[in-house]
């Protein structure tokens, strides 16, 4: 028995070109099969760590630069909605009438606007609307009638009996003005780690949150550590290693006893 299983043992220590010559190219093209596979496998876990390593110095360099840049613009709202406020108190003309710091990321409303104008000839359907471009160039003309047939068919759909001639108005569609969400609600930025304080966040702020309370909520954060993580509690427990020695009975204890 072990005379058989050495021959194999010794072949599959041959290079491969000698195995292929040996005659069993499907074991060598096994064996190399499990090689490249492998290395594919290698290849790809590298791959993964290399753009793992690559989020993480994107997400700690860029994420302290956001963190700066959402409060200076939190900070930035606050200051121009207090100067707002102060101006529409002022009593001075046209004071009332001055709009939110966030103005200026509303979307405009769009009126609607005249492209062109041209006259063309259309049949009419019964209704007396003329066919759309694609049902005119679909009309048939049969024993003395034309008509429109059903799609896909030559049968009628609808008789037409009349042409006529139509103004076509191209035109841009009205748009109704769009208001951006309130940025102190919608923009989050997250701290580095799940125990760092955020850059900004949304989470303690209504809706109807005045620029002085957010200012307060600025400066707390400014002021606290990066880290917002609690102080750990230090304990203790005992865990119990051997024996050391049984306790002696005092004297007075056996006297008493007897």
């Amino acid at each position: 028995m072990l005379w058989r299983i050495a021959p194999s043992i010794a072949f599959l220590g041959l290079p491969l070109s000698i195995r292929k010559l040996n005659g069993s190219p499907k074991v060598s093209e096994t064996i190399g099969g499990a090689a490249a596979s492998n290395l594919t496998s290698t290849s790809a876990i590298d791959e993964a760590i290399r753009l793992t390593g690559a989020f993480e110095q994107a997400a700690r360099t860029h994420l302290a630069v956001m963190s700066l840049s959402a409060r200076a613009i939190v900070r930035a709202w606050a200051e121009a909605e207090i100067a707002i406020q102060a101006a529409r108190c002022s009593g001075e003309p046209n004071a009332a009438e001055l709009p939110s710091a966030e103005e200026f990321r509303a979307a405009p409303h769009l009126a609607r606007e005249e492209i062109s104008r041209e006259v063309i000839t259309r049949w009419r359907a019964p209704g007396g609307q003329p066919l759309g471009d694609q049902d005119e160039d679909r009309v048939l003309y049969r024993e003395g009638r034309w008509y429109l047939p059903l799609m896909g068919t030559d049968r009628p759909a609808m008789f037409l009996t009349e042409r006529g001639q139509f103004e076509r108005v191209t035109y841009a569609e009205y748009m109704q003005r769009a208001e951006a969400p309130l940025l102190i609600k919608s923009l989050s930025v997250p701290g580095i780690l799940a125990d760092d304080m955020p850059g900004w966040l949304p989470d303690r702020i209504s809706t109807a949150a005045c620029a002085a309370g957010v200012l307060a909520r600025l400066d707390e954060l400014m002021g606290a550590p990066v880290s917002n993580r609690a102080e750990r509690v230090i304990t203790h427990e005992y865990v119990f290693h051997h024996g050391v020695s049984k306790p002696n009975i005092p004297t007075i204890a056996i006297s008493a006893i007897l």
